[in-house]
């Protein structure tokens, strides 16, 4: 059977797209509505919400603050490693930040910590299959 050499250009693409969105999914409506904090600057991104929802009106948005707080990182990595090196990785983490600013906020699991967890993690098993 002969491979197509154009399914190997965008099949990557299209996994990021999807990959991220569900990401985005299990952030914005399990993770955050009840507090669950996950790894990375994302999870820093939650607390940053909730610290500053005392003071600004619905805290400091999720999308805003995981890219802002990637940018630095990108920028040494740039430095370090080069432009070829991170091109993927900077495609992915500005589309989770677009996920996150349009995807609406639907709270999926209220106060109960373990199944938003467990809903949250098998969330692209459950979506895809």
């Amino acid at each position: 059977m002969k491979y197509d050499s154009k399914k190997r250009v965008w099949l990557p693409w299209v996994m990021i797209v999807l990959g991220t969105g569900l990401m985005a999914v299990g952030i914005q409506n399990i993770y955050d509505p009840i507090n669950l904090v996950t790894g990375g600057f994302t999870g820093i991104a939650i607390i940053v919400k909730n610290i500053t929802s005392g003071y600004i009106e619905g805290g400091i948005p999720l999308w805003l603050t995981n890219l802002v707080l990637n940018i630095p990182v990108f920028l040494i990595a740039w430095r370090v490693k080069g432009r070829s090196f991170i091109g993927r990785t900077v495609v992915a983490t500005v589309l989770l930040s677009v996920w996150l600013y349009f995807l609406p906020k639907a709270a999926l699991v209220s106060d109960d910590y373990i199944l938003a967890a467990v809903l949250a993690a098998s969330l692209p098993v459950w979506v895809l299959d």
